[in-house]
């Protein structure tokens, strides 16, 4: 019996032993089969992913070139209106229509690149019907420390809207730089965005400010979207602070803070020196203003940076420059020993002319209460 028993042990081992090599290799074509079906999967799936990422990046690309074909340089109005109609259906309607057909994407896509290249293209120009605010391009000519500004604005003002234009020459010795202030306007009540400028003072009581503005065409409405689809050229306006404040502060009824900057000579006459340069660039190359990148306040920025030698680190608040004030304070680019709403409640100039039927007159002086005590800074 015992011997019965291993026989028939040693039978069932060796036929466990010719059954694995079938049951392994049928365990191995199952797997094999699995992982060829997983693959064929991926593959089926990666295609709808690509496309829900190509009609994605298509319908922005379409939304963002429907101002754009509207703002093309047609001059007439009733046909730029008819191709932007005829464009909006148009390639909506192809990838609808003949969505099964593999180029409805392609033709779509082509359309808009067409009109988005065509729009690109534009040019800016410094040969328009400018209204006469803006009018004038500043000029400037270094020699040496001596700037002769041609082209400074002194508007007298009688409203917002009626005013007497006047330019003149007038230079400035760069080494006589001894102030430099950051200003910035609100309007209709605006607390997170602002108009942003900047004052040069020099040590024998001229004042020059910079502010860079919209350079409009005569009957041309101002708004943000046009400010994106390059409808406007930059102008630097260089004039005197009773031309640029006074107009904001007692015609416009804006909300206007001057802010003297901690002053280091050599990065001052640098900024001042950048911002000569770029002013006479734009007399041979003209550049659109855009109200997200090249705006009143990231144009000074850069070129503040461009001076102080490296850029600033990125703040939520250079893109809602009305709040910048609190940013710089916090930065410490103020020299102050008060605190924040102490400081910026000296700084608002409306208090000082708003009032006063004579504010033209010494305007830079009346607008700095605190430079008037003994050179005091607060």
């Amino acid at each position: 019996m015992t011997q019965d028993r291993q026989d028939n042990e040693t039978t069932d081992e060796a036929q466990a032993e010719n059954a694995s090599p079938s049951l392994n290799k049928g365990f191995t074509e199952r797997l094999a089969a699995i992982a060829v079906r997983g693959g064929v999967a991926t593959v089926k799936t990666t295609k709808p992913v690509a496309l829900i990422i190509a009609y994605t990046a298509l319908s922005l690309y379409y939304l963002w070139c429907l101002p754009a074909v509207y703002f093309l340089n047609i001059p007439w109005y009733w046909f730029r209106v008819v191709l932007t109609i005829v464009f909006a259906i148009a390639v909506p309607a192809i990838l609808i229509v003949f969505r099964k057909r593999k180029w409805s994407l392609w033709t779509a896509a082509g359309i808009c690149l067409f009109f988005g290249i065509w729009f690109s293209l534009i040019p800016p120009s410094n040969n328009r019907n400018w209204m006469p605010e803006v009018a004038r391009l500043p000029r400037v000519t270094i020699n040496g420390d001596q700037a002769t500004v041609e082209n400074v604005r002194s508007f007298i003002y009688k409203t917002e809207n009626d005013f007497i234009p006047r330019y003149r020459t007038e230079t400035y010795d760069i080494s006589e730089l001894d102030e430099v202030d950051y200003i910035l306007s609100y309007w209709d009540g605006n607390t997170k965005v602002a108009h942003s400028m900047l004052s040069f003072g020099f040590s024998d009581g001229k004042h020059l400010c910079v502010s860079v503005e919209t350079r409009r065409e005569k009957g041309e409405p101002q708004t943000g979207l046009r400010g994106l689809y390059n409808q406007y050229e930059r102008i630097y306006i260089l004039a005197d602070e009773s031309d640029l404040l006074l107009l904001r502060t007692n015609y416009r009824h804006e909300e206007v803070y001057v802010y003297p900057l901690k002053f280091d000579r050599t990065k001052a006459e640098k900024l001042l020196r950048r911002i000569f340069d770029h002013v006479d660039s734009l007399d041979y190359h003209p550049e659109f203003y855009n109200t997200i990148k090249h705006n009143c306040f990231t144009s000074v920025l850069r070129d503040v940076a461009i001076a102080r030698g490296r850029p600033f680190d990125f703040d939520i608040r250079m893109l809602l420059n009305g709040l910048s004030d609190q940013m710089g304070y916090e930065k410490g680019w103020f020299d102050t020993k008060l605190d924040f709403a102490n400081f910026k409640k000296l700084h608002h100039i409306n208090q000082y002319v708003e009032n006063d039927p004579d504010a033209f007159k010494n305007f830079s002086q009346k607008i700095r209460p605190w430079a008037r005590k003994s050179g005091k800074r607060e």
